[in-house]
């Protein structure tokens, strides 16, 4: 019997979710697979059926929907519905109100709306959380007060967008790519997500940020010194939100929604997550933990500025998660000497250094690998581990999918090469602890000793489990 092929299947929409997400830029096997939580060969069935089917197309690796295609299209507007449906009932009932308000002033083809924000980040939220964007040829005019009066509402042109879009303005960018298209008559926001090219404007993007901070700090001051505990509270957890973003922008991750910034930080930088963390928890607005909490946010913006590229040995880590296998190597061996460390050749050890703390006499080694792939996968784990040394206090060091953005990656091994890692004594360090582990020195935050145990205690995740 002929296998009929379709995009209604399980695999196949999970693939063209991505893929719409990813609009023109498109996405390897590898980066998809990661996205979707698939196998790298269902990926690829995927890939062709859709293909077979005229929906999608690649260019060498990267996959891509095919620009105008009409499937695509309505097939994200299908998948938009879905998202829809499995928000909150409060947070459906304040879009729904601007949408119905809407469609009474502008008519049903002169809008477009879009939710965005942490109230579609997977979670069911309060109605507070809810953003909503009106696309408008003419929204200066348009008011409206929703029943729980908490939908935070933007307006744009279309004109405006579609420049915006091209300037690489990454909320933009972000708002439409996404967020949940609610109402798009004239798919021109769904065509705008799908097939027009998102250029990386890292630096208008932080000056905007930059811009927007001094504003919303001027606010926090003024709720602050008027004592308005609750206004305070608000412009606090913005301007953490915001400093959060800068620091995400120069390490060359994008932003998220409010309700995925925290998980971003917690992949990379486990100092910055508790600190976020604590400064972002819904407390009671009174005096003394407004007293607190202002403490904790200046903090907070030291910690982001002393771990940005303004710092050097900062600086150098960054090769750590972005660099070839030479490149992370001399990032580590660089950083690694700027904090104190004797750090030398190890000839013969199959190692890349040997790594000793003067004061304590605590010596360790590390073997460094950069990779394209993971080691989440058997084949690729066992490779390494039969090229790589043994011993007391061997590190493998591995920074996998490179090429993928460093929030995004898969760190687990293999539970196989885990077991084989053990019985060789190889203690198996993903990029992103060990970065988390050097943030860690780089603020003072443990001494050389305390900092190499709890370097030699990690446990990375195995795949699976």
């Amino acid at each position: 019997m002929l296998e009929v092929k379709t995009i209604s299947s399980t695999r196949n929409l999970k693939i063209l979710r991505e893929l719409i997400m990813a609009g023109a830029d498109g996405l390897s096997a590898s980066h998809a697979a990661i996205l979707s939580v698939l196998s790298t060969p269902s990926v690829f069935r995927a890939f062709d059926e859709l293909r077979k089917l005229g929906i999608v197309e690649n260019d060498g690796a990267i996959w891509r929907v095919v620009p105008g295609n009409q499937y695509a299209e309505k097939a994200a507007g299908l998948l938009d519905a879905e998202r829809y449906m499995m928000l909150e009932g409060l947070v459906r009932q304040e879009i729904a109100e601007v949408e119905r308000k809407a469609t009474e002033f502008f008519g049903p083809n002169g809008f477009a709306l879009v939710a965005f924000g942490s109230s579609i980040g997977g979670e069911p939220l309060e109605a507070s959380d809810v953003d909503i964007l009106l696309v408008a040829d003419d929204p200066s005019k348009f008011h409206v007060d929703t029943t729980q009066m908490k939908a935070s509402i933007s307006f744009s042109a279309y004109n405006e967008i579609e420049d915006m879009w091209r300037a690489g303005d990454q909320f933009m960018q972000n708002t439409v790519a996404r967020g949940i298209l609610v109402h798009d008559p004239c798919d021109k926001l769904a065509r705008l997500r799908i097939s027009a090219p998102r250029r990386v404007a890292t630096e208008q993007a932080l000056d905007a940020y930059i811009k927007s901070y001094k504003r919303e700090l001027e606010l926090y001051s003024r709720a602050y010194k008027s004592e308005n505990w609750e206004e305070a509270t608000r412009h606090r957890t913005k301007l953490a939100e915001n400093l959060t973003r800068q620091w995400l922008l120069r390490l060359g991750v994008q932003p998220k929604s409010r309700t995925e910034l925290a998980s971003q930080l917690k992949i990379l930088c486990v100092s910055l997550y508790n600190a976020f963390d604590n400064l972002t928890k819904v407390i009671p607005a009174n005096r003394r933990q407004a007293e607190k909490k202002d403490k904790e946010l200046w903090r907070y913006r030291f910690l982001t500025s002393r771990l940005s590229d303004e710092t050097p040995e900062f600086r150098d880590l960054l090769d750590l998660l972005y660099g070839n296998e030479q490149a992370t190597e001399l990032a580590m061996w660089t950083f690694l000497r700027s904090r104190g460390f004797e750090v030398k050749e190890s000839p013969g050890a199959k190692a890349d250094m040997l790594v000793k703390d003067l004061d304590s006499g605590k010596l360790f080694t590390i073997e460094v690998k950069s990779l394209k792939s993971g080691i989440d996968k058997k084949n690729i784990g066992i490779y390494l581990l039969n090229r790589a040394g043994e011993g007391k206090n061997f590190c493998l060091v591995y920074n996998p999918y490179r090429d993928i953005p460093a929030d995004e990656r898969v760190f687990a091994i293999n539970p196989e090469v885990a077991r084989r890692a053990k019985e060789k004594g190889i203690r198996l360090i993903p990029s992103n602890i060990f970065f988390s582990k050097a943030c860690e020195l780089l603020i003072d935050e443990l001494n050389k000793s305390d900092w190499i145990e709890a370097l030699l205690s990690i446990t990375p995740d195995v795949a699976g489990k």
